[in-house]
């Protein structure tokens, strides 16, 4: 059971947007759901797509710049002072490679 989880790491979300998608084409066509609710219904499955998508995108990144955020955080804790120059070298860095569209 573990291997299947692990199979699917990066993909549940995409898994879920399709079905949600999925079930609001079949409820159209079986007229079991009024149009607009299997609108709703397919807008929230594209959501989770481009939910996951994003997440795939900056995912990496967000987690980087938190951990140098717990960093600068626990230095100004001991020290009393904070050198922001990692946070801001690293959002430099991820602001010119999301400008050149080079993603990881």
């Amino acid at each position: 059971m573990a291997q299947i989880w692990q199979k699917l790491t990066g993909k549940k979300t995409y898994i879920a947007g399709v079905g949600l998608i999925l079930l609001a084409v079949i409820a159209l066509w079986f007229g079991l759901v009024p149009v607009t609710e299997c609108a709703a219904i397919a807008a929230g499955g594209f959501g989770l797509i481009g939910l996951g998508h994003k997440a795939d995108r900056y995912g990496a990144m967000t987690v980087e710049l938190i951990a140098i955020g717990k960093q600068i955080a626990e230095q100004q804790k001991t020290t009393g002072k904070a050198d922001l120059k990692p946070l801001v070298e690293a959002v430099v860095a991820d602001a010119i490679r999301l400008q050149s569209g080079i993603d990881q």
